[in-house]
């Protein structure tokens, strides 16, 4: 192998590889680059799932150990609900329902939403 002088993409320091695939002059300038670069999207990521989280415990503490209910839309956004966010849509043969993990839901009217579990088969 040639001894090329490199510089490292996170500090610029000039160092000579050990592996001709080498970019980093050690594994803890690797690391911290890659966290860097990374930290930005996992900060956008948190927030969102962050809000799918409340969401969730929120349908969990009403739905309980019943399989459905139907809930007012002034009492979830009062409970901090937001109806923005969900994490998937549920379609069968006939219908679409929103989806939040396994929870699925629709609205029944302007002022009421029904949640449901939804297991996928």
């Amino acid at each position: 192998m040639e001894n090329l002088i490199k510089r490292c993409p996170y500090d610029g320091k000039k160092f000579i590889p050990k592996r001709s695939n080498q970019i980093f002059s050690c594994d803890k300038n690797r690391i911290a680059f890659h966290n860097k670069k990374y930290k930005n999207l996992r900060q956008k990521l948190n927030k969102i799932n962050n809000l799918l989280f409340n969401n969730y415990m929120i349908i969990k503490k009403i739905i309980n150990d019943k399989n459905e209910i139907q809930v007012n839309d002034n009492f979830l956004r009062g409970q901090g609900y937001n109806f923005k966010y969900l994490t998937h849509i549920v379609t069968n043969n006939t219908n679409s329902f929103y989806g939040l993990y396994e929870y699925a839901f629709y609205k029944v009217n302007n002022n009421e939403t029904k949640f449901f579990l939804y297991e996928n088969n």
